[in-house]
């Protein structure tokens, strides 16, 4: 006898042929017996024994076999693809931009950051001029300090920093 290759099974005697594990699942070593053995493929989460395993979604990954859920990329990164399977997969937002939180999935979710403005997606941030301002991430134009007061700096994330 030969056992069953990886992503098969065989719960009977004889020599009928090993059953192919359902979609997006596999086992997790050669010989399994049982459908209950399948488990869901790195870039899949479900339960395990044959049930449905859906994809990741957009900015999750998950790198390992099994039921484990979908791991979302960390914040100031974002993954636009479905069922990804590495954490390569997560890519850092442009200079001078950020993700809100974790779990970005897309490339509009990066926002320029405190003391940058420009459009979502980050690729444009530009540094808020001297006598300008921008407390909150976002696409939200630099404010001008108010009347008798002037910031020396570029980027000034903050009003206090116009005196």
């Amino acid at each position: 006898c030969i056992p069953c290759a990886l992503g098969k099974y065989k719960d009977t005697l004889g020599t009928q042929e090993c059953t192919t594990c359902p979609d997006h699942m596999t086992t997790q070593f050669e010989g399994s017996l049982s459908l209950h053995q399948c488990v869901c493929k790195s870039g899949y989460t479900g339960p395990d024994g044959g049930s449905n395993c859906t994809a990741c979604e957009p900015g999750t990954y998950k790198e390992d076999a099994g039921n484990a859920s979908c791991v979302p990329c960390e914040a100031g990164k974002y993954s636009e693809g479905r069922a990804a399977d590495n954490s390569s997969t997560c890519q850092a937002c442009p200079v001078n931009s950020w993700t809100a939180g974790v779990g970005g999935g897309s490339y509009t979710d990066c926002k320029c950051k405190a003391g940058y403005t420009g459009p979502d997606g980050g690729s444009n941030c530009t540094a808020c001029e001297p006598g300008t301002y921008k407390e909150d991430a976002g696409n939200a134009s630099c404010v001008p300090c108010e009347a008798g007061k002037y910031s020396e700096g570029r980027a000034a994330d903050n009003s206090s920093t116009c005196q």
